[in-house]
C-alpha cells in the first residue's frame, strides 16, 4: 500500500471520529435539560455547537472534537 492510501484510510477514519464526536455534542446539548431554547436552537449551528457543549458541560467531548479537527488538518497539510 503506498502513502497515500494510508493517508487516505487515516483522513477517512479520522473524519469519521469528528462527525460521530459532533452528533454526540449536539445530542448532548439538545437532550440538556439545563440549556434554554434558545441555547439548544444555537447549538444547531455546526460551529457553534462545541461552544454550547462546553458550557453544558461536555468538556471531555470539545476537546476531542478539537484534536480530530486538527488531527485532519495535519493529514490534509502532509498529504498536499
Amino acid at each position: 500500500m503506498t502513502p497515500a492510501l494510508w493517508l487516505l484510510i487515516f483522513a477517512i477514519l479520522v473524519s469519521t471520529a469528528w462527525v460521530l464526536t459532533h452528533l454526540a455534542l449536539l445530542i448532548g446539548v439538545l437532550s440538556s435539560s439545563e440549556m434554554s431554547r434558545n441555547d439548544k436552537l444555537i447549538a444547531l449551528v455546526p460551529p457553534l455547537t462545541p461552544w454550547k457543549a462546553w458550557i453544558a458541560g461536555k468538556k471531555v467531548g470539545v476537546v476531542f472534537w478539537g484534536l480530530f479537527i486538527v488531527a485532519y488538518a495535519v493529514i490534509r497539510i502532509v498529504a498536499a
